[in-house]
């Protein structure tokens, strides 16, 4: 998974101007190189959960195991999310900056106990980016999250 200007940087050191350049460095731009060409396109996903906090990190009482990609600037998120104690919808906050989203983005997502549409929404307050349930929430109340956003790297 790579930016932009990280995309550039590998065409620039890997192929040179004005040289004989080898096939092994054409296929390290475009496959081998975790931030080749191939890799941007189709990239692994990433699981995350309480446990991994990988490109999020929970708040108390929230239990959550959601699935990031990323292609581009452009992030999908899948997966459920578990509310532990009645209070706000707040799921987590964003601690990878390669996922930090460009601005706010909404969603809607699915309690599982009834097939409710609730309100999802990625925020930042204070400096500081959120996953959060729109609404008022209930204690084991689980949640289908689908969404997918612009990220600022």
């Amino acid at each position: 998974m790579s930016t932009k200007a990280q995309l550039e940087a590998l065409i620039d050191s890997d192929l040179a101007s004005g040289s004989n350049i080898p096939a092994s460095n054409h296929r390290n731009v475009l496959k081998d190189d975790p931030n080749g060409f191939v890799k941007t396109l189709y990239p692994d996903s990433i699981l995350d959960t309480e446990a991994t906090t990988n490109i999020i990190t929970t708040s108390l009482n929230r239990e959550y195991s959601l699935t990031f990609s990323k292609r581009g600037n452009r992030v999908f998120i899948d997966g459920f999310a578990k509310v532990l104690a009645t209070g706000n919808g707040t799921i987590a906050t964003f601690t990878n900056a390669d996922f930090t989203p460009a601005k706010t983005a909404y969603g809607v997502c699915t309690n599982s106990a009834n097939g409710e549409s609730v309100p999802l929404r990625i925020w930042k307050f204070l400096g500081v980016w959120y996953l959060e349930i729109a609404d008022s929430v209930f204690a084991n109340e689980l949640f289908r999250i689908s969404i997918n956003y612009k990220s600022l790297n």
